[in-house]
């Protein structure tokens, strides 16, 4: 239902789905329920207008604790939920309106180990570090930006 770009913005107006979605992802920690929320904000997170809302409900510190838990090589990650993470910190990298909390959160140091590696998972992670480093400026934004040119060339 949320995979439908027609519903993206419906089903976050309601209200009640969102909370729900960050409360399991948040707590639940051994089923699948928490795979599927963790898509589902990040399919939510592909619409912009979806950013802000989905910041102010909190969504954005469980996800970026399942990057940390799951550690900086992908190919040691189990099942698929750090993946969708990634998407969805490069879905939400793409709204100018959050792009200060994903700074102050740190999303540039979690991803950047990331951006070394030889993985699919490298690509989303240069894309997210390159919308957001554009309002950054200094020697450690121009050497990740270096970086990501490794990644898209």
């Amino acid at each position: 239902f949320a995979a439908e770009m027609k519903n993206q913005v419906p089903v976050v107006r309601r209200g009640d789905i969102l909370p729900a979605l960050v409360s399991v992802a948040k707590e639940d920690t051994k089923t699948e329920a928490r795979f599927k929320c963790v898509a589902a904000l990040t399919l939510l997170a592909e619409s912009p207008e979806n950013a802000v809302p989905l910041l102010q409900a909190g969504s954005l510190e469980p996800l970026m604790h399942v990057l940390q838990e799951a550690g900086p090589d992908p190919t040691q990650w189990r099942g698929q939920t750090a993946s969708w993470c990634v998407g969805f910190l490069m879905n939400m990298a793409q709204c100018d309106d959050v792009v200060p909390a994903l700074l102050q959160e740190g999303i540039v140091d979690l991803l950047a180990p990331l951006l070394s590696l030889d993985h699919y998972q490298s690509l989303k992670a240069a894309m997210a570090v390159t919308f957001v480093c554009q309002y950054e400026t200094g020697d450690k934004t121009y050497n990740l930006l270096r970086q990501t040119e490794n990644v898209i060339p």
